[in-house]
């Protein structure tokens, strides 16, 4: 009955356009489920953007110790530089394993860009101690190589930026040497447990600045020599394997970006040490190698390699 009545009124020749219609309809309706996944795909990307451009994210870091220090660990990223979370967390343990162990001195830092990694050696001193810091705050340098180093990679520095920076977190400047390197040779021997040594990456420099070192730090001191590993800095490394195997430097622990080595290793943290220091971030994790008749840590913020140790 309703073919006949289809045949009647002449619908039977519609059905093929209505299904080509619906064929159609099908392929717009597609198109539109593609069109809406590809929006969802630009909003993701769009709020990355938006993100990134408000600046790094805060890293995840818990730190149980002086409840300042844990605030700059957690906002230290709006300083610019380039102290990751992994050195500035074992730079903290260091600090407090040398208070519990009584190793008393002055803080120094060789080379201190905007001040990221000085204002955490801020919250370091105590009592008597003081923080110096020396820096050119200039592009000159004391050697062309030196000056063609600062004008490639340091533009801009200046003492202002740095003494701006460091007031966001601390009330008192640190002392300030705005000489060369080569003046801290004038410091009282012996007198300091902790330098930081961020400055010059011509091999010359950095290697007066280890003797330097050696001479200025006392009785369990540690020093922290920065781009130790990094591509465009072999000066830097050849100095410290020269302080290394010449000048009796053993080394503590390293990371990709600084290496921590001391002059008296009998004072020198275990692994259990620097293991407890790293606990504030889930993220990192330690992978013991020999070295030149010692064990030598390596603390990397992430899964350790697979294939560095054939494992």
């Amino acid at each position: 009955m309703a073919a006949a009545r289809r045949q009647l009124l002449g619908l039977e020749g519609l059905d093929p356009h209505l299904a080509a219609l619906d064929s159609q309809l099908r392929v717009l309706e597609d198109r539109f489920a593609a069109m809406e996944t590809k929006m969802h795909v630009l909003e993701s990307k769009v709020a990355d953007r938006a993100t990134d451009e408000e600046g790094p994210r805060p890293p995840t870091v818990t730190y149980s110790g002086d409840p300042a220090l844990a605030g700059y660990l957690q906002r230290m990223n709006e300083i610019q530089g380039w102290l990751l979370l992994v050195d500035a967390l074992i730079m903290s343990g260091i600090d407090s394993y040398q208070r519990e162990h009584h190793v008393r001195g002055d803080l120094l830092e060789i080379g201190v860009y905007h001040g990221k990694s000085a204002i955490l050696m801020g919250y370091f001193h105590r009592g008597p101690e003081r923080l110096v810091v020396c820096d050119l705050f200039m592009t000159n340098g004391s050697t062309e190589e030196n000056m063609h180093e600062n004008q490639s990679y340091y533009q801009g520095i200046n003492r202002s930026v740095f003494e701006d920076n460091y007031r966001l977190f601390h009330t008192e400047l640190p002392t300030i040497l705005a000489k060369p390197s080569s003046a801290i040779s004038d410091l009282e021997p012996q007198s300091f447990r902790l330098i930081h040594v961020d400055g010059s990456h011509v091999y010359e420099i950095v290697r007066e600045d280890l003797h330097n070192t050696h001479r200025l730090l006392c009785d369990g001191g540690i020093v922290i020599i920065d781009d130790w590993r990094t591509g465009h800095t072999p000066g830097v490394a050849a100095a410290t394997w020269d302080a290394i195997l010449h000048d009796g430097l053993a080394p503590i622990c390293f990371t990709d970006q600084k290496l921590y080595g001391t002059w008296t290793p009998s004072r020198a943290p275990s692994r259990e040490e620097i293991q407890r220091w790293t606990q504030a971030s889930p993220s990192m994790n330690i992978e013991t190698v020999r070295l030149l008749d010692r064990d030598v840590h390596w603390v990397v913020d992430g899964p350790v390699p697979i294939d560095t140790f054939g494992t």
